[in-house]
């Protein structure tokens, strides 16, 4: 039975997300997807679902303010969730709102990749010469606010 159970969670959870791993831009989404897929298959199968989770929880540092600022390339990301980490940079380092109270291993079920963004954000851009002059770009078009990347 372990077996079965395994594989069914391996088809249905982990393998898009080992697929898609080299991502850059989708990792930070697809790392907080599977987080709350796990939090639902644990309805469905706890045995398994335990395991998996607690490893990722020593590896959510993936999901972190600097690795953020990729889903701003990603073609999956919405851009309502992209306004929301552009809207997220403007915070200060202490205004975390995704991680549970004293609890910075765990994430809060409600949690949207823009909660993860603070103002060192655009650090990330630095790091690798990006000029990060897009971001002041940001503007409503159509009545949505996107920011217009050259």
């Amino acid at each position: 039975m372990q077996l079965q159970q395994f594989v069914q969670f391996g088809a249905l959870l982990y393998s898009k997300a080992w697929i898609e791993a080299p991502l850059a831009a989708e990792t930070t989404g697809n790392d907080l997807k599977l987080w709350k897929d796990l939090k639902k298959y644990e309805v469905i199968d706890s045995e398994i679902a335990i395991v998996p989770k607690k490893v990722l929880e020593n590896h959510l540092w993936y999901l972190s303010d600097e690795l953020v600022g990729l889903a701003l390339f990603s073609d999956r990301v919405s851009t309502k969730d992209k306004g929301q980490i552009l809207e997220g940079i403007k915070n200060t380092k202490d205004s975390r709102n995704a991680r549970g109270p004293g609890k910075l291993n765990i994430i809060k079920d409600n949690a949207s990749l823009g909660d993860f963004a603070l103002e060192r954000t655009i650090e990330l851009f630095s790091h690798f010469n990006i000029n990060d002059s897009f971001l002041k770009e940001y503007h409503q078009k159509n009545g949505r606010k996107i920011a217009a990347i050259e």
